[in-house]
């Protein structure tokens, strides 16, 4: 895989990636915002989601019916997203009519009005939606863990708010963040398109080059990552059949040079039905119907989840049994093959989601806004292929010696 990124920056500060993709029919625009849900005053969890949301829905020149219909008439479609560490205001739209859909994309991004019934709108789609998390035990047992890694930094708290965040943000609540928020010198613009980048660069340059944002404000600072102190276990009680049981450990962040081998680690533990997860707690012992484990990439540090859902009987042993995998991880590096067929899980999967232009200009804007570059996207499956067994060791020791954070979710 070797990208090609053409990037340039304008006037006002905005930065431009353009991966020219000749043979595509779609063109893809995202343009992406740095900080997200890590920068959200605590009383105001979900203000991001929210203004992501009601952002799309309606501009100072058009209601969200008028501008809907325009935009569906060009086979396109515009969309907000947002998360942890970055949001995102994005165009999907047939690349011969890219023309036509940009003046609307940069009206949304640069013009949106915010109308305050779409903004309610939201606010009762996101509650349902909160209280639909209350129907999923992985949700209720992953908001608790990750309160218990990251106690009141952003980190640890829903990731769409509560019902009392919620209901008290107001629309000038949303136009405020999103001023502040929504600044040119901190975005990125990131495009996947079969159309020549030059062509492309200039009509950018006349509907973004001009200031736009609040200049004189910016969202607040996150709070310091704490680091948990000492191992904990907390015990749920909730009306499903199935128990859930998930073992937490605080993990390096994105900025590390553990992040390839801690990825690879993952891989070999959780990654799939070879892996010695599946393999020990499912396939040997058959103490869980699922299970598995990710590691998240994150900016301010992460964490390193195992997870599964069994039989509530089978906890206890269940636990002692992913003690043991971890233990002997720790002490003895993992063989050549096992460590290679890992790394082919990664690059494969990886690979494969490279394979729409919508995917191209997301993973070139995410490194970017990241702070890794764009060009990461290429050395990243060469960093997963230069790890060893003896790194893989290095980073079950590192990860697997901090104290274990533990919760258990019982069936009524």
């Amino acid at each position: 895989m070797t990208p090609s990124y053409s990037k340039h920056r304008l006037r006002n500060g905005l930065s431009i990636l353009c991966r020219h993709t000749p043979k595509s029919l779609m063109a893809e625009f995202q343009l992406m915002l740095p900080g997200g849900q890590t920068l959200e005053p605590a009383r105001m969890g979900g203000l991001s989601h929210l203004t992501m949301e009601v952002a799309v829905k309606g501009t100072t020149r058009r209601s969200h019916a008028e501008l809907s219909e325009r935009i569906e008439s060009l086979g396109a479609s515009i969309w907000g997203d947002d998360s942890l560490d970055f949001g995102s205001l994005n165009l999907s739209v047939p690349a011969g009519e890219a023309g036509e859909a940009l003046p609307y994309f940069a009206e949304v991004a640069l013009e949106a009005s915010c109308p305050e019934e779409e903004l309610e709108k939201e606010r009762k789609a996101t509650l349902a939606e909160i209280k639909n998390k209350e129907e999923h035990p992985f949700t209720i047992a992953y908001e608790k863990l990750k309160n218990l890694l990251y106690g009141d930094h952003p980190y640890g708290r829903p990731e769409m708010g509560t019902p009392d965040t919620i209901a008290k943000i107001k629309r000038e609540d949303i136009l405020r963040w999103r001023n502040a928020w929504l600044r040119p010198r901190e975005a990125i613009l990131s495009i996947a398109s079969p159309l020549p980048p030059q062509e492309v660069f200039k009509r950018i340059e006349s509907l973004f080059n001009r200031p736009w944002g609040d200049r004189a404000s910016s969202p607040t600072t996150p709070s310091r990552l704490g680091r948990p102190g000492r191992e904990r276990t907390v015990k749920l009680r909730k009306h499903f059949k199935q128990a859930c049981l998930l073992v937490g450990f605080e993990a390096p962040g994105l900025s590390s040079a553990l992040y390839p081998k801690i990825k690879v680690l993952d891989a070999l533990l959780g990654g799939g039905m070879s892996a010695r997860l599946f393999r020990e707690i499912r396939e040997r012992q058959g103490l869980a119907y699922e299970v598995g484990s990710f590691y998240p990439t994150r900016l301010q540090g992460s964490s390193f989840v195992i997870h599964m859902g069994l039989p509530a009987p089978k906890i206890s042993q269940a636990e002692q049994s992913v003690r043991d995998l971890l233990r002997e991880i720790k002490t003895n590096a993992p063989g050549q093959e096992e460590v290679e067929e890992a790394k082919r899980y990664i690059r494969g999967t990886y690979f494969m989601d490279h394979q729409t232009n919508a995917r191209k200009a997301f993973y070139a804007g995410w490194w970017e806004i990241l702070g890794k570059g764009a060009a990461y996207d290429v050395r990243y499956p060469e960093e997963i292929a230069a790890v060893t067994p003896d790194d893989v060791r290095e980073a079950a020791e590192l990860i697997f010696s901090n104290p274990a954070q533990t919760v258990e979710l019982h069936p009524n």
